[in-house]
C-alpha cells in the first residue's frame, strides 16, 4: 500500500530547499506532487532520488508519500531549531496543525512526523500522558494523530497500546478507538511487538 512506503534517504542528505517547498505544497491544502523551484542547483542528489528528481525548473515529488515524507522531516528540522526544550503536548500541537492540511488523503505528513520523533520518544506513552491530563476537547486531535502515526511508529509495544487505550477509555471516548487506532493498525506493515 503506497501510504505505508518507507523512505531510505537519511534525513540530512535532502536538501532544505526540497523539505520547504514541500512543506509549501502542503500548506496549500493540496495533492499536488510539483512545484516550481528557482534554483534547481541543490537538488541534484542520488541520495533523494527515490523521493524526488527535477524536470526543467520543476521539483516532482515520485508520490504524495515522498512530498509528506519531506514534510514531516523539515517539521522535525524546525523542532531542532528551537531553543527550548519540546514538550509532548507541543510535539502534538504540530502534528494536529499538519493534519488540518491533509484531512482528504490517505498518507498523512502529521503521521510521518510523528513517526520520525518516535526514534527518540515514545509516541505511545507519551499519548497516554497527555491524554490522562487533557481536556476532552484536544482527546481526539491525539488519538486522531497516533492513529495517523503508527504505520511509521520506530516501535508500537503491545502495553503502551493497552495503556492508551485504556486512558482514553477513562476520558469517556470509547468510540474513537475504532476509527483513529483499528483501522491504521489494520494494514499489514503496521504490527505490535510483544
Amino acid at each position: 500500500m503506497q501510504s505505508h512506503i518507507h523512505f531510505n534517504a537519511k534525513l540530512e542528505e535532502i536538501p532544505h530547499e526540497v523539505l520547504r517547498l514541500a512543506f509549501e505544497l502542503h500548506s496549500q491544502r493540496t495533492d499536488k506532487i510539483s512545484i516550481e523551484a528557482l534554483d534547481t542547483t541543490s537538488f541534484a542528489s542520488p541520495e533523494i532520488s527515490e523521493i524526488c528528481h527535477i524536470e526543467g525548473n520543476e521539483l516532482i515529488f515520485t508520490s504524495l508519500a515522498a512530498r509528506n515524507h519531506c514534510t514531516a522531516v523539515h517539521c522535525l528540522r524546525d523542532f531542532g531549531k528551537s531553543e527550548l526544550p519540546l514538550d509532548v503536548r507541543t510535539i502534538f500541537d504540530k502534528a494536529h496543525e499538519l493534519w488540518t492540511k491533509e484531512i482528504i488523503y490517505d498518507d498523512f505528513a502529521s503521521g510521518r512526523f510523528l513517526g520520525l520523533i518516535s526514534t527518540k520518544l515514545n509516541i505511545l506513552k507519551a499519548g497516554y500522558d497527555s491524554i490522562s491530563a487533557s481536556n476532552d476537547r484536544s482527546i481526539s486531535d491525539i488519538m486522531r494523530s497516533i492513529g495517523n502515526a503508527l504505520p511509521f511508529l520506530a516501535n508500537i509495544d503491545i502495553e503502551d497500546l493497552i495503556d492508551l487505550v485504556e486512558a482514553q477509555h477513562l476520558q469517556r471516548f470509547p468510540y474513537l478507538l475504532v476509527t483513529y487506532l483499528f483501522t491504521p493498525m489494520s494494514a499489514k506493515d503496521c504490527r505490535p511487538t510483544a
